[in-house]
Order: C-alpha cells, then sequence, then structure tokens
C-alpha cells in the first residue's frame, strides 16, 4: 500500500498541469460559446488539449524514468512502484487527452452527457479494480 502511495504521490504534479490549464482556459470557452463563434472555440478546445497533454507526457516520462531512484525501497518495492506509476500514468493521459472536456460539456449545458461520461470512467474502473 505504501508503494502504491508513493508513485501517486509522485504522480499527483501531473494533475497540476491539467487543473492549471483549465482554469486558465475555461473563461475562453466562455467568450466564445457566448459570442456565438463556434469554429473558434472548437480550434481553441483542440489547442487546450495539447497544451494539456503533451506536457503532461513529458512529465509522466520523466517521472516513470526518475521512478526507481525517486523510491528508495528495496529493488523489489522499486519495480512495484513502477508498475503502479506507470497504471496510473496511463489513467492521467487519458484524461489529459481530452483536455478540459468536463468544464466545456458543463458550461454548454451538457451536464447529463458529462455525467454519463463519469458514471461510465467509473463503471469501467470499478469492473476492472
Amino acid at each position: 500500500m505504501a508503494v502504491y502511495y508513493a508513485g501517486a504521490r509522485l504522480l499527483a504534479i501531473v494533475a497540476f498541469v491539467y487543473f492549471a490549464i483549465s482554469g486558465a482556459t475555461t473563461h475562453k470557452f466562455t467568450e466564445y460559446h457566448v459570442s456565438g463563434d463556434k469554429a473558434r472555440l472548437a480550434a481553441f478546445f483542440a489547442e487546450t488539449v495539447r497544451w494539456t497533454f503533451w506536457p503532461s507526457l513529458a512529465i509522466c516520462v520523466l517521472i516513470l524514468a526518475l521512478g526507481s531512484r525517486c523510491s528508495a525501497c528495496s529493488a523489489r518495492a522499486s519495480s512495484a512502484a513502477i508498475l503502479w506509476m506507470f497504471i496510473l500514468a496511463v489513467g492521467m493521459l487519458g484524461a489529459c487527452a481530452v483536455g478540459p472536456a468536463e468544464r466545456l460539456l458543463n458550461m454548454l449545458g451538457e451536464r447529463k452527457q458529462c455525467a454519463l461520461i463519469y458514471a461510465a470512467a467509473s463503471r469501467s474502473i470499478s469492473c476492472c479494480a
């Protein structure tokens, strides 16, 4: 359990990228939506996905590459930590691959669609656990 916790704490750094981009861009989604500029909204959303995904990928690769050095446990615990960090990194990169879509859907009034996506995602996670 401690190995999982240590890996999760290291990868929490990736979440900062996601939340920073989401927080910094949501007002622009509103601006483009209210002005009716759908083309600009779509282009800006695609841009935010790139801003979210690529730095997150770079951080994940760096953490995984240095992960064995970061966990000062035995070799067995270190390999377990790397495995957990890899699994968590894949999940985090999945979220980063869609960027701040959740905020965009909620802002556009698609709360039901957003809730269904969350329900499906949590259901698939609970099936795999």
